[in-house]
């Protein structure tokens, strides 16, 4: 499911649509997260619950989950390791807010 030349081209495609943006909106999240669904063959979920995919934290996970894939050699990963780092860098992270005394 994850080999090497598919997981090079998915990267790549995400990286050049997106290397002009400084950031990801939720219209790009959707299109990277449809896209990794459609690539890779993952199942859609529910409409209910497909608005909880969309957020920098699950996507992120997802594009990590495929980078480190058992099926890539260390060749595989070297070469989308630079477009990966891009797309990474593009992500919002929500702050997190620690409140109370320690």
């Amino acid at each position: 499911m994850f080999e090497g030349e598919l997981a090079h081209e998915f990267f790549q495609t995400i990286a050049n649509r997106f290397q002009r943006k400084k950031r990801l909106s939720k219209t790009d999240l959707d299109y990277v997260f449809k896209h990794a669904i459609e690539t890779f063959g993952i199942p859609y979920p529910s409409s209910v619950l497909y608005r909880y995919f969309l957020n920098s934290s699950v996507i992120s996970s997802l594009l990590l989950q495929i980078h480190n894939a058992e099926r890539l050699s260390r060749e595989d990963r070297i070469r989308i390791h630079d477009n990966f780092n891009n797309i990474f860098k593009k992500f919002i992270f929500p702050k997190l807010k620690v409140s109370g005394t320690f």
